[in-house]
């Protein structure tokens, strides 16, 4: 029996042979587990399929089916699915996408003892809906906290298909499907976050020549074939991408013009700079719940301070005084005791996420999801990137020619340091923390590299999910921030005494050693093609520092990672 999600079919190996329907329904979901299920554990063995709003809490911790049963709401069974699996086998599945590739891979579970397979009904009907899924709790199960959550429809999905590939080790069959990791990485982020790739707005002519290419993209496109050649000089041509992508949004049909720069005909004159009237001190958007969640989860800090009319807290230190506190260090850790040697993951031995050529969906992606923050030198700007070059078609190429080329430009080497007040005394340094504003095109690779690293981590196991909660796919600091609150809730109920440690490394970002960091990561095998591009950025690399006085002082960057940037 085969279930259909979306465009994507999804049924157990033994069940191949059997034609798929043009929909489908839960009950057909049910039976297909039940099959699974009975074919794994044929005598039953106390085995129940049981259904659950709240994947992300079967996921990171122990639950059994027995024990879901009787917390789960009936409701929420249209929504999800959990079975038991042998942690001593694996499991098999086969994903099939609409153009009939498959690709084969397990379910490897090494300390959660169910998989979860979705029964999303449909993740176009899922998309954007507020069902208002049922939330359940469990404060302790076997003496374990739990953490239980509850989601909309919409975002869930997409959180869900995360969990799926990021949440559980994959461990493929043979070298062949194991190639295909990445691919399978890229069907479900297109799935859970659809994106438009570079070639889907592409028509031909008559005589076969594309058309509505962007001027920035037919200025490139053809010169792109060469780049990868030792005989191109890539800083040439990064400097004159550069000046096209900021001479194409200074153009007067430019669609990125500022509403606020001038004032139309007739209202006082073309030119003005427009002053900001009441309603932009006092924006009416405040009064929109709505309006309010879409300004925050785009620009928390901004929108909080929009709430409670706080001004923006501006640093009064000197430039010599910044770099002296950040900059000019030496590292705390030069070299790895023997005994945490002994104790680290021994090196990676699956890189087909790293091998694989990058693709125009896969920056695009990028390019979609990067905040409009503040730019770079260049004062270049995400959404003059995605106007210049939509489909990510020039960039991907010039990304792919850096990197087999071991190369990055002279300006991703310079950065500009801007302090974000933190908390506490403003008169202290150390509640201010240094954020480089790199180059956007930096960023949008970076990003790339550090999600492909961090996937490469992952699958072979150089990444302690239990330990590690932040930088992860998921919201985990929230589970630190649960089992805290059980555990303190627990204490009170039994009136027990509890005790609390907290461990805070002061300016752990700024004080890492590059030359560790690169043994490290060379240690643990990962692909020079990758290694060799976070050397080169590091490599006589400086940052500009700017003081209250006006006064500017340029540092080295000789320790320490760039906060602000994906792959720190």
């Amino acid at each position: 029996m085969i279930c259909r999600i979306g465009q994507w079919c999804v049924w157990p190996q033994d069940y191949h042979s059997i034609p798929a329907p043009q929909c489908w329904t839960d009950t057909l979901m049910d039976l297909m587990i039940e099959q699974i299920v009975l074919q794994r554990y044929p005598d039953g063995a106390g085995v129940s399929v049981m259904s659950c709003s709240a994947v992300s809490a079967a996921i990171h911790h122990e639950i059994s089916a027995e024990f879901a049963a009787q917390v789960m709401s009936s409701h929420d069974a249209s929504l999800y699915c959990i079975i038991p699996v042998n942690v001593r086998n694996h499991w098999q599945m086969i994903v099939l996408d609409v153009a009939e590739r498959v690709v084969h891979y397990y379910c490897s579970l090494r300390e959660h003892n169910t998989v979860v397979l979705s029964s999303l009904l449909s993740l176009v009907e899922l998309s954007g809906k507020h069902t208002g899924c049922t939330s359940w709790k469990i404060e302790t199960h076997d003496g374990a906290p739990v953490q239980t959550n509850a989601f909309d429809c919409g975002p869930f999905s997409c959180l869900f298909l995360k969990h799926l590939l990021h949440g559980i080790d994959m461990n493929f069959g043979d070298r062949e499907s194991a190639a295909l990791r990445t691919d399978l990485k890229f069907m479900i982020d297109a799935v859970s976050t659809p994106v438009v790739p570079a070639t889907d707005k592409l028509k031909t002519k008559p005589d076969g020549s594309a058309t509505q290419l962007t001027q920035f993209q037919q200025k490139f496109l053809s010169a792109s074939d060469n780049w990868q050649s030792p005989d191109v000089d890539l800083q040439a041509v990064y400097d004159e991408v550069v000046e096209s992508i900021v001479s194409g949004h200074n153009e007067p049909s430019s669609r990125n013009t500022s509403r606020l720069q001038k004032k139309s005909p007739g209202k006082g004159g073309k030119g003005q700079v427009r002053r900001r009237s009441a309603v932009t001190r006092d924006p009416a958007w405040l009064k929109s719940a709505s309006a309010v969640q879409k300004a925050f989860n785009s620009a928390p800090a901004r929108t909080v301070n929009a709430i409670l009319r706080r001004p923006n807290a501006c640093p009064s230190f000197t430039a010599t005084q910044v770099a002296d506190h950040y900059f000019n260090l030496r590292p705390a850790v030069t070299s790895l005791a023997p005994e945490v040697i002994d104790i680290l993951p021994p090196p990676a031995t699956d890189h087909s996420m790293l091998v694989a050529e990058l693709s125009e969906s896969e920056v695009w992606e990028k390019m979609q999801k990067a905040p409009n923050s503040a730019p770079g030198a260049d004062r270049i700007t995400i959404r003059m990137v995605r106007m210049a070059d939509p489909g990510a078609m020039i960039l991907t190429r010039f990304y792919r020619a850096c990197l087999l080329r071991k190369w990055v430009p002279l300006q991703w080497k310079q950065s500009v340091c801007k302090l974000l007040y933190k908390d506490g005394d403003k008169e202290r340094l150390a509640n201010w923390r240094p954020i480089a504003l790199e180059p956007v095109l930096q960023r949008v690779l970076s990003a790339v590299v550090a999600s492909r690293v961090t996937n490469w981590a992952r699958a072979n196991g150089l990444i302690s999910l239990e330990a590690q909660k932040g930088f992860q796919p998921a919201d985990g600091t929230s589970e630190h921030n649960f089992v805290m609150e059980v555990a303190i809730q627990e204490a009170r109920r039994t009136n027990a005494q509890l005790a609390i440690s907290w461990l805070d490394i002061s300016n752990a970002f700024g004080t890492v050693s590059h030359q560790l960091l690169f043994s490290l990561l060379e240690r643990y095998g990962l692909d020079p093609t990758f290694t060799s591009f976070i050397q080169n950025l590091y490599k006589d690399a400086t940052i500009v520092v700017k003081g209250a006085n006006g006064t500017h002082v340029t540092a080295r960057w000789s320790v320490g990672v760039r906060q602000g940037d994906p792959c720190s």
